[in-house]
């Protein structure tokens, strides 16, 4: 029986204020100069037959949920210091399925696609207990694709089917709602700008920049014609965008201007991307299913991230300040050393 454990890679790394970096305003294809290597610090293996798909972690890095293909025991919650799985519960998966942890760490949320209508359900970190399911007032929420919770913690936006849909964690209460695209949304930032903006991308290649309380879209982007976009990442100030879609490079975008950057050339079908909170570097999948950090104006590349061996398809980042981030990246593959 051909063997897939999933691999669940802790790595810290420094990320160095990177100053006097000149603008370039046409788009470039990046540079390497030798990136510093970083090997994971710990691993974590879910147990399960099947690819993970999604991670997400504290903000403390103390805490990770993840999401696995498989019918049982498929969505897991583990104590990263310790190494030491919490709870675990049953979510008929067989696709890539968002998950997310709340700012204060004590409420993690994933998302189901078979149970008809698909919802979003609600756990207690502590103790395991499920808190609400959510599902929209007066629609059916299609294939969930993004999930996120807002800076302060007090909402919760889904993507799924062509809709956006926001509750309040605690009581359950649903506060917004909006058609995001004229077909799927398929992939959706994080917050930023101070969690008043998120943006959404498209199965047909268009990124829509949204005020969240008002539900107002404040500027498209096309990265081109039915790019599906798979990931979206943008810097905390609201003035770097990065699209990654399935079969194009990584696009890094002004969103000042409304005008491309460079591109990023990467491996694989499936590219995540991630913006730490310095604004000034980019992590993505690179080649070889390695990790890369790199400057966003120059493309210079800091630091290779080594350890998979098979494609990652989710990262989730969490930082205290801007000088040091830990990162958990979520990978298919049949074993990974540490």
């Amino acid at each position: 029986m051909r063997r897939v454990n999933r691999l669940l890679l802790i790595i810290a790394l420094v990320v160095p204020a990177l100053a006097g970096c000149s603008r370039n305003p046409t788009p470039v294809q990046a540079t390497s100069v030798g990136p510093k290597t970083v090997h994971p610090r710990t691993s974590i293996d879910s147990g399960i037959e099947g690819g993970t798909t999604a991670v997400a972690v504290s903000n403390d890095g103390k805490v990770v949920i993840t999401q696995v293909y498989g019918k049982t025991k498929n969505v897991q919650i583990w104590d990263i210091q310790k190494e030491q799985k919490l709870h675990e519960f049953a979510n008929e998966s067989g696709s890539v399925l968002p998950v997310a942890i709340a700012p204060d760490g004590k409420t993690a949320a994933y998302t189901t696609s078979f149970i008809d209508p698909p919802r979003v359900s609600l756990r207690d970190v502590a103790t395991g207990l499920e808190l609400h399911q959510l599902s929209p007032k007066d629609r059916d929420l299609g294939f969930p694709t993004g999930l996120k919770f807002s800076p302060g913690g007090d909402l919760l936006i889904v993507a799924g089917g062509k809709d956006i849909v926001g509750w309040h964690p605690a009581t359950g209460e649903q506060r917004i709602t909006w058609e995001a695209d004229n077909k799927d949304v398929t992939a959706l930032s994080n917050f930023f700008d101070g969690g008043k903006k998120i943006a959404s991308g498209g199965a047909e290649g268009t990124i829509k920049v949204w005020e969240v309380a008002s539900a107002k879209c404040l500027q498209t982007l096309s990265v081109g014609p039915k790019e599906k976009i798979v990931s979206l990442a943008v810097s905390p100030d609201g003035k770097t965008l990065v699209s990654a879609t399935l079969f194009i490079p990584i696009q890094v975008w002004d969103l000042s201007s409304g005008k491309l950057r460079r591109t990023i050339a990467s491996s694989g079908t499936w590219a995540s991307v991630l913006l730490p909170p310095d604004g000034q570097t980019i992590l993505y999948t690179g080649r070889d299913y390695n990790l890369i950090l790199e400057d966003v104006e120059t493309g210079t590349q800091r630091h290779e991230l080594q350890g998979h061996t098979k494609n990652v398809w989710s990262l989730s980042l969490t930082a205290d300040g801007a000088t040091h981030s830990s990162l958990a990246a979520m990978t298919r593959q049949s074993k990974c050393g540490i």
